[in-house]
């Protein structure tokens, strides 16, 4: 039984007795990668002294790594990792439809033969069956059925039940008939039909399983001792022996049995025949220590069930690692280790806008640099997640002591103008923290999660619950990752939690950013209907403190990682997020509105980016694919439109108008024009490309 209910229900409440407490199950550690680049710190590699913005090639005894390279590695490991497990739901689900079909068709050809050939029931039968009922208590109409191709007695049907008694059967004689009515009645009283089809469909779910084949097969014969006793406590004394011999005597009759599996019959299982016959003599034995027997069944139940019906416990994990989790597994007592640094700064906040890192190990104190690219900047916003990033990094890597950022307003250094630099001492990190030594918190998770706690008041997201998710959603998940004019987000609460000043929040949510696209205000590629769970600690000045938030991992472990995160009662809604569309993107809209209220401009809305219609619709230049791709690797044109039409973009605090047109030269070749103009709509770049083919080249260019 406790299988059973632990196979319907896999995640119970949570519990320190939980046998799954003890076992190292996490799921983000499917997903991780081992990396086996290890760069020396002696290797000569090429260095960038940012201070006077000149380059030099004779940085000796740093290391200086590009996140293309190595991510699209990891990537591509992960990748062809993920083939296989894409691979395997399919194959459930192809085992899953076989079986089930297999047991709705035998469960057909059973109603089938039922229907056919149902001989008349003699009065002796029905006379039985109600002498039958009245020694079992039971009111409820069920009928008995005589069919010849049924070769044994059997239970069947939840709804309207059936008696089935085989034709070759009916010479039995009173005593005998008597005995296999009160068998069948017992599995009817004790709802085995039920369990049984609940044990197939299990089956059909876990038909790769033959552990669960083998276990399900006892629980069947237990059903059939478990009758047996319920019959003998009816029976006199005296009876038990004739009721033992009924068994034998149909055993016997019976020498072949067919299986089917909507059928609980008496005779179905010769090999418990020695265990059934031992059970019933020990009838007495079982009657005269009930009592004790019963207590000593429901305290197996009741330690078993807290035991293995209950989920691990997150007591000791009250800081819930989110974005966070897994990265004890980048602790390193040497900061030389390049791609382990690399991976580091890669899950944290601004990950995605890392252009690449410097490790600085030519002497003592060891330090590294990092290189962002961003377009806005709010520096006390970047102040505090740097912060906190840097808390991190001075955790896990002991030997290093000094971290540098430094924030460009392009890709390549030799180009890149400093917008702004930040530098952190471990020594300061500590003071702040009001800590003796940072590195003592990587020892443990526990110990590192009360870093993480102490890390939260840098983390104020809101005065309220409402603005605290839409910050949690625009500032630290996404981070303006689409680069947009305006973020925005829908988000609903499905549930949520407290415990003391801690509260947890399961979220859907879409995010995108809107920006102007042919004077239509558009969103840009999005997220919509994702899953997040958000943890907040509230101050005592009643303000919200982002701790931490979990989403689920993509790919094959979305779901498993889904129902890691969130609790049992919401994982109906998880699973359908998208009815939410609608009123999410409603709230988006509203946003847009009052955004353009506030910038004193009219102008349609699109809050779906798949929307092409009418005025929606966008013409692209008709030109060769391969002069068009290399007119996208053109890096002076990143900002402008790819189709014939305008974007606007504000870029700290002023409106430029971006615009693509083309025209045929006297020559008969296509030429795209590509203009940028100031808020007061004056030219001040102009770039013309003429196609040639499938080559291109620039034949006007003009910088104000």
């Amino acid at each position: 039984m406790l299988l059973v209910i632990k196979l319907i229900i896999p995640f119970g409440p949570q519990s320190s007795l939980s046998v799954f407490n003890k076992l190292p199950i996490n799921i983000s550690q499917i997903n991780s990668y081992d990396e086996s680049l290890d760069i020396s710190k002696n290797e000569y590699t090429e260095g960038y002294d940012i201070d006077d913005m000149t380059y030099s090639s004779n940085t000796e005894n740093n290391v200086i790594i590009n996140e293309e390279s190595t991510f699209t590695t990891k990537k591509e490991f992960r990748n062809s990792k993920s083939v296989v497990f894409d691979i395997l739901p399919l194959i459930w689900l192809g085992g899953f439809i076989t079986s089930l079909f297999v047991a709705v068709f035998m469960n057909f050809v059973l109603n089938y033969n039922l229907k056919k050939d149902n001989k008349n029931i003699d009065e002796r039968l029905e006379l039985l069956l109600i002498k039958c009922k009245n020694n079992m208590g039971i009111r409820t109409n069920i009928d008995i059925s005589i069919n010849e191709d049924i070769r044994t007695p059997g239970l069947c049907k939840i709804i309207k039940p059936k008696i089935i008694f085989p034709y070759s059967m009916i010479d039995l004689n009173d005593d005998e008939v008597e005995h296999i009515l009160l068998h069948e009645l017992s599995h009817y009283k004790r709802c085995d039909i039920l369990v049984n089809y609940l044990l197939i469909l299990l089956q059909c779910v876990h038909w790769f399983n033959p552990l669960i084949w083998y276990l399900f097969k006892k629980i069947r014969e237990d059903m059939e001792l478990a009758t047996d006793e319920m019959v003998v406590k009816v029976l006199d004394e005296s009876e038990h022996k004739n009721y033992a011999m009924t068994i034998i005597t149909l055993i016997e009759r019976v020498n072949i049995i067919p299986k089917n599996i909507g059928i609980l019959g008496m005779a179905d299982n010769k090999k418990i025949l020695k265990k059934r016959i031992n059970m019933i003599k020990k009838a007495k034995i079982f009657k005269n220590r009930k009592v004790l027997i019963s207590v000593m069944g429901v305290s197996c139940m009741l330690v078993l069930g807290t035991i293995l019906l209950t989920s691990k416990s997150d007591s000791k994990d009250d800081i819930v690692k989110g974005n966070l989790e897994g990265l004890l597994e980048y602790k390193n007592a040497y900061v030389g280790n390049a791609s382990n640094i690399n991976n580091l700064l890669q899950n944290l906040t601004l990950g995605w806008e890392k252009e690449s890192i410097e490790i600085k190990t030519d002497k003592e104190p060891y330090g590294i640099r990092v290189y962002y690219k961003l377009k806005d900047i709010n520096k006390s916003e970047l102040e505090y997640k740097l912060f906190v990033n840097s808390t991190i990094i001075f955790s896990l890597i002991d030997n290093l002591e000094n971290i540098e950022y430094y924030i460009l307003d392009k890709s390549s250094h030799k180009e890149s103008e400093l917008k702004y630099e930040l530098k952190f001492n471990k020594n300061d990190v500590e003071n702040a923290l009001g800590i003796d030594s940072i590195n003592k918190f990587n020892k443990s998770e526990e110990s590192f999660n009360l870093l993480i706690e102490k890390l939260s008041i840098y983390r104020q997201v809101g005065t309220t619950l409402d603005e605290a998710i839409s910050n949690t959603i625009k500032k630290f998940m996404y981070d303006n990752d689409f680069g947009g004019e305006l973020d925005s987000e829908g988000y609903k609460i499905l549930g949520s939690k407290e415990n003391k000043n801690i509260i947890e929040t399961y979220v859907v949510f879409n995010y995108g950013s809107f920006e102007f696209e042919n004077d239509v205000f558009s969103i840009l590629t999005r997220s919509y209907c994702e899953t997040v769970a958000i943890k907040f600690k509230i101050g005592e000045d009643n303000k919200y403190y982002l701790i931490d938030y979990k989403i689920p991992l993509d790919g094959s472990y979305y779901l498993s990682s889904r129902q890691e995160i969130f609790p049992v009662y919401l994982w109906y809604k998880v699973i359908n997020t998208e009815k939410y569309f609608n009123e999410l993107a409603k709230q988006q809209e509203n946003q847009a509105k009052e955004y353009l209220k506030s910038i004193n401009r009219e102008a349609d809305i699109n809050v779906d980016e798949n929307r092409i219609d009418g005025k929606y619709s966008k013409e692209y230049p008709s030109i060769n694919v391969e002069a068009q791709d290399k007119i996208y690797m053109v890096e002076e044109l990143y900002t402008y439109p790819s189709w014939i039409g305008t974007r606007e973009a504000v870029i700290d605090g002023k409106r430029y108008k971006y615009e693509m047109t083309t025209k045929k030269d006297t020559d008969g070749y296509h030429v795209m024009i590509y203009k940028k103009y100031d808020e007061y709509k004056n030219l001040i770049e102009e770039h013309n490309y003429k196609i040639y083919d499938n080559d291109i080249k620039e034949i006007k260019h003009i910088i104000k």
